[in-house]
């Protein structure tokens, strides 16, 4: 589940993209790829069963967001009742 300050319905297809917070050999910072179909929202949480993820190596250039933000979602061709 994560926070959303965005209304998803259910069924919604969703790509996410997480900072993973536990380095790769101590070394490495990853992002967490997830592609995924919303399956309930409750009071501004969203539930997300995934369908597809995969780990990348984050850039080791420095990123214009600060500690504890993270990326924007993506939500394509969002549908009420689709």
């Amino acid at each position: 589940m994560f926070e959303s300050s965005v209304e998803l319905y259910p069924g919604a297809r969703i790509e996410l993209c997480i900072a993973w917070p536990v380095l790769l050999n101590e070394d490495a910072a990853l992002n967490l790829f997830v592609t995924g179909q919303t399956v309930r929202t409750e009071g501004g949480l969203t539930a997300v069963q995934f369908v597809r993820y995969v780990f990348r190596v984050r850039s080791r250039r420095r990123t214009e967001l600060g500690e504890g933000q993270s990326l924007p979602i993506s939500v394509p061709d969002i549908e009420a009742g689709s």
